[in-house]
């Protein structure tokens, strides 16, 4: 008895699961009442529609409330029948990715006055009046008809607060870095587990629905100290379907790019292509469907180095989205999703770091690579509706990425690789290779249940991440000449396989007070358990309770008026690198050489060692580790103007504080929250964000939508986030921007991504015989640069010279972009042409520019540095920089890209 027990309740967890609290579905309420405003119980609520199989139904509490969860997104009809009341069906019901659709207060009319069905249309509401979440849901019906990019997460910056970054990481959401964020397909988490500083790959027309949150979540959601996207891919249908699709883009198509001064290489016959075809309909009808697509990307590019051959760059990608849907009985749903993206990358041209590319190269191997990555995700879920009142949800989801990377030629995958400081150059090999395997398998437990005027939900999660990691550079190391007779040597090899833990444990209350006011509140709780191979210094971070509250209130009349506030606390999920980085034991040192230190016989004059085999590469105090979080302000308005448009107003407050980091003190790295302890000698984390946020819209119309939004912010601080955006490298842990206490003076300041000022317009006209235009247009005022200067501890460790972000401004910059778009139909096949013009005549301004002002130090008796008053070592005005402010990207020039797509229904 007592194993049946425990195996009952094994598969009650197994099979109730659901990942990480990312709704893959919507839900359906209302409030059932008769003439006299009496709670109608027991009424028959009827939902059907081509998203579901057979249909859905519920019955109405003593409350009048019902509630419909896990409906696919889509437009349905529901159907309300009652002994004592007329038959009311209510058509066009509209469903979004993650959100409640509420119906309202509906009257039902008595049988014996009305014998026959009503039958009304419902319009989805323009404001929703039950969160006070800031969020945007981009259906594909909607960014299929602007001109966005390929991939989905170009879609996100149509929204304000998402911008596009020019430093190589994903949009940056609200203030913070790219590698903040979380993504999630299919209820997966597709987060690069390594480094944050990625996410599988998506076409846009994979997708059905993205739902973006960017500030007041709810206790259910967490592990993000940016946004959280939320992707969910089609389904199919008792209908078959099928679609070919192709679009291209080439030199031909595309203007001339600006040349970046001290580079000396150039790109020609440019084409990037993608080709795919799609799949979906019933194995069994109203039971068992299945979706199924491909698509292949090919960018080829040729590149002409100066003094070499001209060869060919290219990355071919497959991308591979699969679903069954299974409706297994009554009210109980089963799906099953796979996301996969391998890609090989043959590169010429760029070396291993961005910060060597405008370096001479005198040997073409330092420049040719070869690199596979990808990843493989698969989930599936279980979704019942137990009762009128309850609803349990779950999802099991695993997922397999890697990453290899080495030289190409002989010489370069054996010889390292040499930066030289005095002409400028580089040579030797590519300088590094590593072969990566990491995993990631989490599940969860989520119930819901309506009482009276309260939705309470709560939930468990349990997340593990684990990557097989070898990375080293080519021996001796990276080499960098600095005079005729010295080097420095950082050599690095890392064997080392370790893990993250994430337990999650939230409880959640949505509480109807009044037909004006809804209170939501909540309690998550989150534990990181960074393990590494010695379980002495395994990191266990337990304090992480984050209180979120929110009201909603609707003043005058309801449904175009809504008055909203909220505070949160919210913590990040520290990835892989943040374990290895800090607890697994690998060789990481500056070595000083007076000769070449390639020669066999040469041996270096001073070792400084960061960490070794035998040692975790910190010091850690007695301290405890606390974890990084943020606490968020919000307050908004919004209104409905004449029953098509929307104006909003918000502000946003975020501050960010306890990264976990490395600092550098007494020859020695040590590992801890800065400001504190162990790290009293650097500065607290600060990272403020400050927006106000106005919006207007023409939500609905036939023929005429759009928006125009504008914000003004403020992001300050000494930290950008996980992802390094002054380095242009996804690092978390390991923040370059201050590790020794040379870097601590001025370095609070303006953050790269502070842009102040930001205009985005959309809008998109349908005409009568089938054709739609759409275009995008974006200001935004220009980032702060930095006044950089050497420090003793090297290896790309700047001071700031002048406080940061204050040594200007680069040019402000606007973007133009159109879509046309053409649907013929011919019987039962729709050919939609797709004719977009990128970047229409903008002013390619300078997006960045080198920062290093001086390279060395003054120094006097036997090399030690002359510093100031602050400790900062005075630079030497003859190690000036040639390159400093000379750009080193520019906006990209107009480009045309061409698409078909074939869809037979």
């Amino acid at each position: 008895m007592r194993g049946f027990v425990t195996i009952s309740i094994l598969l009650v967890l197994v099979t109730s699961i659901n990942a990480c609290a990312q709704d893959i579905h919507g839900s359906l309420t209302g409030r059932l009442f008769d003439a006299k405003e009496q709670p109608v119980e027991g009424a028959n609520i009827i939902l059907t529609g081509p998203s579901i199989q057979g249909i859905r139904g519920v019955a109405s509490n003593q409350k009048g409330v019902f509630k419909i969860f896990a409906i696919p997104v889509g437009t349905y009809q529901l159907k309300i029948e009652h002994v004592s009341y007329s038959d009311l069906v209510i058509e066009s019901v509209l469903i979004h990715l993650g959100k409640t659709t509420d119906l309202g207060q509906i009257v039902l009319e008595s049988g014996e006055t009305i014998l026959d069905e009503v039958t009304i249309k419902w319009e989805d509401p323009i404001i929703n009046q039950t969160t006070h979440t800031i969020s945007g849901n981009l259906k594909n019906s909607f960014f299929e008809s602007l001109p966005t990019s390929r991939d989905y997460l170009s879609t996100i910056t149509l929204l304000p607060r998402v911008n596009e970054s020019v430093y190589g990481d994903a949009p940056n959401i609200s203030g913070g870095s790219g590698s903040d964020n979380m993504y999630w397909i299919n209820g997966m988490n597709v987060r690069h587990p390594q480094n944050a500083a990625s996410t599988t790959k998506l076409p846009f027309n994979f997708v059905k629905e993205i739902e973006v949150l960017q500030n007041g979540f709810q206790a259910e959601y967490g592990r993000s100290l940016g946004g959280i996207v939320n992707v969910i891919t089609h389904s199919g249908s008792n209908d078959f379907k099928a679609d070919i699709f192709g679009f291209i883009t080439n030199d031909f198509l595309a203007g001339e790019p600006k040349e970046i001064p001290g580079v000396e290489k150039k790109i020609s016959d440019f084409t990037k292509y993608d080709v795919g075809v799609g799949l979906s309909g019933p194995i069994v009808k109203d039971k068992l469907w299945y979706n199924i697509a491909y698509n292949y990307i090919n960018t080829s590019k040729m590149v002409e180095i100066s003094g070499y051959e001209p060869d060919r760059d290219q990355t071919s990608t497959h991308i591979l989205a699969a679903k069954l849907n299974w409706n297994v009985w009554n009210n109980t749903i089963f799906d099953l999703s796979l996301i996969a993206d391998p890609s090989f990358h043959n590169n010429f041209g760029d070396v291993f770091s961005p910060n060597f590319r405008q370096a001479t190269i005198k040997n073409i191997d330092v420049a040719m690579s070869e690199q596979k990555e990808g990843s493989i995700n698969i989930s599936f879920s279980i979704k019942k509706q137990l009762n009128k009142n309850n609803f349990i949800e779950g999802v099991f989801y695993y997922s397999n990425w890697w990453d290899n990377l080495e030289g190409k030629t002989e010489v370069g995958k054996t010889e390292p690789f040499l930066y030289d400081l005095t002409d400028f150059s580089v040579s030797g090999g590519y300088g590094i290779r590593n072969e990566i395997m990491m995993r990631r398998f989490g599940v969860r437990l989520n119930n819901t249940t309506t009482i009276k005027e309260h939705q309470l939900k709560f939930g468990i999660e349990f997340e593990s991440n684990y990557m097989d990691k070898y990375d080293a550079l080519i021996d001796p190391g990276i080499i960098f000449k600095t005079g005729p007779q010295n080097y420095r040597v950082i050599p690095w090899v890392v064997d080392v396989s370790p893990e993250n833990t994430i337990p999650v444990a939230f409880i959640q209350d949505s509480w109807r007070i009044s037909k004006r006011i809804m209170l939501n509140y909540g309690l998550r709780w989150e534990g990181q358990y960074l393990k590494g191979p010695i379980d002495s210094v395994n990191i266990s971070i337990l304090d992480q309770f984050q209180p979120r509250v929110g009201i909603v209130v609707n003043p005058g009349d309801v449904g175009k008026n809504k008055l909203y506030s909220s505070y949160g606390r919210y913590y990040a999920q520290f990835p892989l690198l943040e374990t290895y980085d800090k607890l697994c034991p690998y060789y990481n040192a500056l070595e000083l050489y007076d000769e070449d230190p390639r020669n066999p016989e040469s041996e270096p004059y001073e070792i400084i060692e960061w960490a070794t085999p035998d040692k975790p590469p910190g010091v850690y105090g007695s301290e405890k580790i606390k974890g990084e979080y943020a606490d968020e302000f919000i307050l908004g308005y919004d209104r409905v103007i004449k029953n098509d448009y929307l104006f909003s107003v918000k502000g946003i407050y975020r501050n960010t504080k306890n990264a976990l980091c490395n600092g550098y003190d007494d020859d020695v790295m040590k590992v801890g929250n800065p400001g504190r302890g162990i790290l009293d000698f650097l500065p607290k984390i600060g990272h403020k964000y400050n927006a106000l946020e106005l919006t207007f819209g023409k939500v609905k119309g036939e023929r005429l939508t759009g928006f125009v939004s504008y914000v003004l912010s403020k992001t300050e601080g000494n930290y950008p986030g996980f992802y390094m955006q002054d380095e242009m490298s996804s690092q978390p842990g390991n923040y370059v921007g201050f590790q020794t206490r040379e870097q601590a003076h001025n370095s609070y300041g303006f953050l790269p991504n502070d842009n102040r000022h930001n205009l985005k317009i959309t809008a998109n006209y349908t005409f009568e015989f089938g054709l739609i235009i759409g275009s995008y247009f974006n200001y935004i005022t220009g980032a702060p640069y930095n006044d950089f200067g050497p420090s003793t501890f090297g290896a790309g460790r700047n001071t700031y010279l002048v406080q940061r972000g204050t040594a200007g401004r680069l040019p402000n910059r606007w973007d133009l972009n159109f879509r046309v778009l053409y649907d013929l139909k011919i019987k039962n096949i729709i050919n939609r042409f797709y004719l977009d013009l990128y970047h229409v005549g903008n002013p390619r301004e300078v997006t960045m520019v080198n920062q290093v002002h001086y390279l060395d130090y003054m120094k006097y008796s036997e090399g030690n540095p002359i510093k100031n008053e602050h400790g900062v070592p005075v630079p030497n005005t003859d190690s000036a920089n040639p390159n400093y402010l000379d750009p080193s990207a520019f906006q990209s020039p107009m480009r045309i890209r061409l698409g078909l797509d074939i869809m037979f229904n």
